[in-house]
């Protein structure tokens, strides 16, 4: 079964960003990549670049501490699957995406279902390199944005989902995610976690 959110109104899928539980776990620095770690890791979540070109045991060292992190973050919410915001170059999930190997490990540490709900019909750019989409106002401008070609697979009736993204700015890409588990895949909630961005959560 396949569904879109094609006619649905940008304001009941914010509504969504506002109910569902929100963690970021890193502050990030955008353009400070050369200096600032959390920002180096964004980079790498968005394109694949680490800063440590063929070092596969730094990738795997930073794949084991996020998830680590996400695990103490989420474990006792029920979470019984987890899926991941596919990049903006994707029309169907990547294996090989650093966010797919992370999100796969997260879900193994929770005993969850890593799931693939989600495809596109066709690639798009970033928000960033649209002006519109920043401004009073922006939040709706990039729901709709997310929004654009969405295709979900599947049902999960009574599911709890974890949705995991590389960064978080505003929460649109989360909010669009959390709401097609819930509204198009029948999930009973949706809990959004993201590398960096967003509202910093104490790991204490």
């Amino acid at each position: 079964v396949s569904s879109t959110f094609d006619g649905d109104n940008p304001a009941e899928v914010a509504e969504t960003r506002v109910r569902m539980e929100s963690f970021s776990l890193l502050a990030f620095e955008p353009g400070s990549e050369e200096r600032h770690l959390p920002s180096a890791l964004q980079r790498w979540f968005k394109d694949g670049r680490l800063g440590l070109p063929g070092d596969e045991r730094a990738a795997r060292a930073v794949e084991s501490g996020l998830t680590e992190a996400i695990h103490r973050l989420a474990r006792g919410r029920g979470i019984t699957h987890v899926c991941r915001v596919l990049g903006s170059w994707e029309t169907v999930p990547e294996r090989d995406a650093p966010l797919e190997t992370l999100a796969a490990s997260v879900a193994r540490c929770l005993g969850a279902e890593f799931v693939r709900p989600m495809r596109r019909t066709s690639a798009r750019e970033p928000m960033s390199r649209h002006s519109y989409l920043s401004g009073r106002g922006a939040l709706s401008r990039r729901i709709d944005y997310a929004r654009q070609d969405l295709i979900w697979e599947g049902s999960f009736a009574g599911a709890r989902f974890l949705v995991l993204d590389d960064i978080r700015c505003l929460g649109a890409s989360e909010s669009v995610w959390a709401a097609a588990c819930t509204a198009l895949g029948g999930a009973a909630d949706a809990v959004a976690m993201t590398i960096v961005g967003g509202r910093v959560v104490s790991q204490t």
